[in-house]
């Protein structure tokens, strides 16, 4: 009896998980805790040192640029290599990946 009890308030569990405002409207829809909302940077953040060691693992020698990009969730980074050569990449806001190479924009 006490299992039929607990499982029956799962449901309930979920609504409230998802839908800040407790009235069952946006059970679907995350909330501000799960997604952005707005001002990136107001959250985000990403100091020259914390990317000069994120990319220590290619060779970094010196941040040279450090900007959001245009691409949200990530911020575009320029530096030089320990072979003095300019590169460009981009790390997410989460700082788990690089990624090198252009953005061209579709529209």
């Amino acid at each position: 009896m006490l299992k039929i009890f607990i499982y029956s308030l799962i449901p309930i569990y979920i609504l409230f998980a998802f839908d800040k405002n407790h009235t069952g409207d946006n059970i679907f829809q995350p909330s501000e805790t799960f997604a952005c909302m707005g001002n990136c940077m107001e959250c985000h953040s990403l100091t020259k040192q914390e990317a000069k060691t994120i990319l220590s693992r290619v060779g970094c020698s010196k941040i040279l640029s450090l900007k959001p990009s245009k691409v949200p969730g990530l911020w575009q980074v320029e530096f030089l290599d320990n072979k003095g050569q300019k590169r460009n990449v981009f790390i997410n806001f989460g700082k788990d990946f690089i990624i090198e190479g252009k953005v061209i924009e579709a529209k």
